[in-house]
């Protein structure tokens, strides 16, 4: 039997209209391409945080490319049925000795090799991009598959819909109007319902660009292929008068493929740093998880939801039964009206929140998070009190009520003891000492010893008048500087005493590492740490001031000058200091002290960097990750070449597309030439 493909093509591709649709779309991917490249360098000439070519540049030309596909799958397939209703040959098809599914599965060819070229300009831009940059060629091998799919579900939807023709601008019409109910209804069930496993035809494609192969988002394909294929054949059946009942066998078939594919488990990361799994350890640790898991998101945009329902799709993979709640700020009171966005996790009695959006990705948020808070669970952060030490539960603005919640709401167990009477509680791993002003008890200071022999952290904060016992500071080693420091250069630039320090380089420590902003330290004391050497600890500076301070030894006169016969010095003075030393089974002990307990104050831990590098502090003596929002990512920067750059800006956007409208002006004016001569 001849086939009809030949046919096919030479009718809509001699019509004016194909021609026009392509150089349109070429134009479009051309032009889009080019305001994704110029934006993504003029960010990356900032050093923006989180910038990825993938995500900027790569995943907005993919879905501008789906749409051209889509347009140009309209375009092509009403050019044929609907063209050969309209001149009278439907007889070719009617009468044709073809069964319906070879003649749906050559119009189906014929269509594809005419709506095919929008992917090969978009793949050679692809290539450019792959070419001067290190992103990731699996993930970009699973999104490309995922736009072919996309694209194949298009145009049988294009063909079932013109298999009994009713003109061609007609058709393309209802097409256009079929495809944007579908879109329409698969994202607002995507993000009214994130937690179903919705298998539509546009939302799979949504995990195949991040780098996840679903099995069942291809098998839910498959039955839609199934699905679309048969209600083509059908409609052609009725059309030419035909037996139907095979095309609605297969029509049911691929309707329990779909629905089948919901409880199709497993998926497939294919990513190179496996971007959408979490760590092993993490793993591990939800897996043995006993309680439930449950996330609150107070976002407020479509996109915001969806990208939390990706992050909580992962975690489902492992707690079945963890839940996911959307709420906006309005409706969680007036207090709540005015403050970010952000997403609660729970296990248990412990909640973390963490403050969208992101600033890493979501997996990776997800995954710190989780993480985070199973790690805590077990880190009993215990203050100590008896000796008017700060409090978390004061109202003065010396005490700490804004960190302890700030350390409940990251996932820290806090409890405040004292001393009198007993010992430290068998859960605390870190003991937090806020700057006593009472003398302690005599036998107080025998249990922090003892507490510290045993290996236990602790977070001493000090300030020019408080009182620690001497055999505390003998056993970390602890030289005080007499009086308060004063920063005479930061009062200049306008901080409202001189007793208030600005710090403005951090010496090379985890707890700095991703500090962007100044500390201020409040009436603050320099030190020195000078262990004993048989006692194991390796001391590290973390904060030291500029050489222009001096240690003021009358901070309450008006009038304040260095003098250096009251033994006030001019120098660089500690701040902050760590001491480590290894224990027994690669276990470390930690020890940090502060010259200053008012920097985390409810008066002064928002200025600045001070709540990070407060909590930086206690991230690192209980060994708990301290994120560092600079994490490095392998599609950070574009490095065109000359002939690169020239291609992106001009060749993709104007050379090829005018090339393209040149060569098909010429090809027409040959035409009319050519009938004018014969004529």
């Amino acid at each position: 039997m001849r086939s009809l493909i030949p046919i096919f093509t030479r009718m809509a591709s001699r019509h004016w209209s194909y021609w026009l649709t392509l150089v349109l779309c070429f134009l479009a991917i051309g032009g889009f391409s080019r305001l994704s490249y110029q934006n993504f360098l003029h960010l990356q000439a900032q050093n923006i945080d989180r910038l990825s070519v993938f995500n900027e540049v790569l995943l907005p030309l993919a879905g501008i490319v789906i749409l051209m596909l889509i347009l140009m799958s309209i375009v092509s397939v009403c050019l044929i049925l609907p063209q050969l209703e309209l001149k009278g040959h439907s007889f070719l098809v009617i009468h044709s000795p073809l069964t319906s599914s070879r003649l749906i599965g050559e119009l189906l060819l014929a269509s594809l090799r005419l709506s095919l070229w929008p992917l090969v300009y978009a793949a050679l831009i692809f290539l450019i991009i792959f070419w001067h940059s290190e992103i990731d060629s699996w993930r970009l091998t699973i999104m490309c598959l995922g736009i072919l799919l996309c694209w194949l579900a298009s145009i049988l939807i294009v063909i079932a819909v013109c298999s009994k023709p009713r003109g061609s601008i007609f058709t393309m019409l209802i097409a256009l109007s079929i495809l944007a109910f579908i879109l329409a209804i698969e994202l607002g069930a995507s993000f009214s319902y994130p937690e179903v496993n919705f298998r539509g035809i546009f939302i799979p494609f949504l995990r195949l660009r991040e780098g996840v192969l679903k099995y069942a988002d291809l098998l839910g394909y498959g039955g839609w292929f199934i699905l679309l294929f048969s209600i083509a054949c059908l409609r052609l059946n009725y059309w030419r008068l035909r037996p139907v009942r095979s095309s609605w066998l297969f029509s049911f078939a691929g309707t329990l493929v779909i629905l089948a594919a919901v409880w199709l488990p497993g998926k497939v990361d294919i990513t190179k740093d496996q971007r959408n799994t979490f760590s092993s350890e993490l793993v591990y640790k939800l897996n043995s998880l006993a309680e439930d898991c449950n996330l609150v998101a107070v976002v407020d945009t479509d996109i915001a939801r969806q990208e939390v329902a990706r992050g909580f799709e992962l975690l489902k993979g492992f707690l079945p039964n963890a839940s996911l709640a959307f709420k906006n700020r309005q409706s969680l009171g007036p207090n709540y009206a005015q403050s970010g966005e952000f997403i609660q996790f729970s296990v248990g009695k412990q909640t973390q929140l963490v403050a969208y959006p992101f600033a890493v990705d979501v997996k990776t948020a997800f995954e710190q998070a989780l993480d985070t808070l199973l790690s805590r669970r077990e880190q009993t952060v215990t203050f100590l009190e008896g000796h008017e030490e700060a409090s978390p539960f004061g109202k003065s603005t010396s005490d700490v009520t804004q960190f302890y919640t700030d350390l409940k709401s990251a996932g820290w167990p806090v409890i405040v003891q004292g001393l009198t009477g007993r010992a430290l509680d068998q859960t605390t791993h870190l003991l937090v000492v806020a700057s006593g002003k009472q003398p302690w008890l005599p036998g107080e200071d025998a249990k922090v010893i003892r507490y510290l022999e045993a290996g236990g952290n602790m977070l001493l904060l000090l300030d020019p008048d408080s009182l620690i016992p001497e055999t505390i500071e003998r056993y970390i080693g602890l030289e005080r500087a007499k009086g308060t420091l004063v920063d005479w250069q930061g009062y200049q630039s306008g901080t409202p005493h001189p007793a208030i320090l600005i710090a403005r380089q951090f010496e090379e420590h985890a707890t700095t590492a991703n500090l962007k902003q100044l500390l201020a330290f409040p009436w603050t004391m320099g030190f020195e740490l000078s262990p004993e050497l048989s006692s194991g600890f390796q001391s590290q500076a973390i904060v030291k001031t500029h050489a222009g301070v001096w240690n003021e030894t009358k901070i309450e006169e008006e009038s304040l000058a260095q003098q250096t016969e009251q033994g006030e010095l001019v120098q660089s003075f500690n701040v902050a200091m760590s001491l480590e030393r290894e224990l027994e089974k690669g276990k470390k002990q930690k020890i940090i002290v502060v010259g200053d307990s008012h920097f985390l104050s409810d008066s002064a831990i928002n200025n600045y960097a001070n709540r990070q590098f407060a909590l930086n502090l206690i991230s690192w003596l209980t060994n708990s990750a301290i994120l560092n929002e600079n994490r490095y990512q392998s599609d950070r920067y574009f490095a065109p070449s000359r002939w690169g750059h020239w291609m992106m800006l001009w060749g993709f956007s104007f050379i090829m597309p005018l090339s393209l409208m040149l060569i098909l002006g010429g090809s027409i004016l040959r035409e009319q030439m050519t009938k004018r001569y014969s004529e």
